[in-house]
């Protein structure tokens, strides 16, 4: 998987058994197959974001889970609701996908739990969105039962 670094940080290299360093805008590959924990961890901490139009095309429509600003390819901000469909930049939607705003409209589009489920540990990683808080009874019946 091809992936572009958004800011300098020190990566572990298997195959050398050293850091790597990596500057901002670098582009690198890492095997998806067996650093899948490395590639959630750069993308989820905005280290890094991915450039594979493999994985990612440079344009493309997805269904937003929750409401959100964002800034469309004419640099001015938009909104985007629940429930709506958007166009977004290859960019925007690396970023958005893996905070769990926005989801492919198609199922067999790219998410970062999808192609790294396999490799990622359960109960090491958490994304924003990933279950749905759990709705508490209001405070006045909760109150009337104690």
């Amino acid at each position: 998987m091809k992936l572009k670094a958004l800011r300098g940080f020190l990566m572990q290299d298997k195959k050398r058994g050293a850091n790597v360093a990596r500057k901002i805008g670098e582009e690198f590959t890492v095997d998806e197959t067996e650093e899948g924990e490395l590639i959630y961890g750069m993308l989820t901490s905005g280290r890094a974001m991915v450039v594979d139009e493999k994985f990612i095309p440079k344009s493309w429509r997805y269904f937003c889970r929750h409401s959100f600003s964002y800034v469309n390819a004419d640099g001015l901000p938009r909104f985007c609701s629940a429930g709506s469909e958007i166009t977004l930049s290859q960019e925007q939607a690396c970023k958005y996908l893996v905070s769990g705003y926005i989801r492919p409209v198609d199922e067999t589009g790219w998410t970062p739990r999808k192609l790294l489920g396999a490799t990622v540990k359960e109960g090491s990683v958490r994304q924003m969105f990933d279950d749905l808080p759990e709705v508490r009874e209001p405070w006045v019946i909760r109150k009337e039962r104690v």
